[in-house]
């Protein structure tokens, strides 16, 4: 077996039978001094801590993805699904506003059937006292305030349904809407409804 020794740049290569061979060599160091010291190795670790903190900020950091502008999507049912009905978002960013803006919707839709519910009452009764009187004014009246109420009752569920969005819609931008006239608006409708129902009524009794 032929066997050569060559050493280059302190590294030593054998080769047998035309193959090469390079042999590791390790060594052992002594530890430094000035790194087993209590203070270097504080620093240290307080080196690999904020390290630590970095990468898990940038793990735990959402990476938000940028789409080129399609004018096709501007207005379409899908962009307006995805910004305004199906919307989805970190937990605990703003998240009791939110709830609290769908409360209020839920509050108009059901003071929109509360009014249908009324309108519906006064219809019924309206047209069984007009039975039992034999009388068509108390139908007619009834009819007129019956349709009053549905309207007030759509009504409500629309501008329930505009201000949920609008509000939603602000919350996303960091803003919140407040005021408007529009509870106002529907409180004194309803007052004026009742006052004038109950005025019809006066001036049937006399």
């Amino acid at each position: 077996m032929d066997i050569r020794r060559r050493l280059r740049s302190s590294s030593a290569a054998l080769e047998t039978n035309g193959e090469r061979y390079t042999p590791s060599f390790h060594r052992t160091y002594l530890p430094a001094t000035a790194l087993t010291s209590s203070s270097t190795l504080g620093a240290t670790s307080d080196y690999v801590d904020i390290a630590r903190q970095f990468w898990d900020g940038l793990e735990q950091t959402p990476t938000a993805t940028i789409k080129p502008p399609n004018l096709r999507e501007n207005w379409s049912l899908r962009r307006f699904w995805d910004e305004y009905v199906a919307v989805e978002m970190d937990f605990g960013y703003n998240v009791r506003e939110h709830i609290t803006n769908e409360e209020t919707f839920i509050s108009w839709f059901d003071f929109g059937f509360g009014m249908a519910g009324f309108g519906m009452v006064v219809l019924q009764f309206g047209i069984l006292d007009g039975r039992l009187l034999g009388s068509t004014n108390a139908a007619q009246v009834a009819k007129a305030m019956a349709c009053t109420s549905f309207v007030i009752a759509i009504l409500s569920v629309v501008v329930g349904a505009y201000r949920f969005f609008r509000q939603q819609d602000a919350l996303f931008h960091g803003q919140v809407c407040l005021g408007g006239l529009s509870m106002f608006s529907f409180v004194l409708l309803f007052s004026v409804v009742l006052v004038v129902s109950a005025v019809i009524n006066w001036i049937g009794m006399i």
